[in-house]
């Protein structure tokens, strides 16, 4: 009886061991998924200003993209709620991105033109 409590208590030790590597794996694919996409999205963001400013009519965006696209270009692998708290106007996380996403469209446009 003393064995099979014994046994017992080590499978469940194992599996609360199992059970913790699990997450600690998980939390870590989510982390370097996240991270690939905070990249990927800056890499599209500032290949688009970048046109803008190559083109030389980035200052012809609307005052809040212009902003948005130099604070980008200020701070190229910020996240977005880092540039959020950098910004010297209030916005939100939402509002930054929806002015990044404008500025990728008026890009995507203009390069679909040609």
């Amino acid at each position: 009886m003393k064995n099979f409590a014994f046994l017992t208590k080590i499978k469940e030790k194992f599996k609360n061991l199992k059970s913790v590597k699990n997450n600690i794996n998980r939390a870590g694919n989510c982390d370097s998924g996240n991270i690939s996409k905070t990249v990927e999205a800056s890499i599209r963001q500032r290949t688009a200003i970048e046109y803008f400013l190559n083109k030389g009519i980035l200052s012809s965006l609307p005052e809040e993209l212009e902003s948005a696209a130099k604070l980008r270009i200020d701070n190229p692998n910020a996240s977005l709620k880092e540039l959020c708290k950098i910004s010297t106007t209030p916005i939100t996380v939402s509002g930054l991105n929806h002015r990044l996403r404008r500025i990728i469209d008026l890009y995507n446009n203009a390069i679909n033109k040609k």
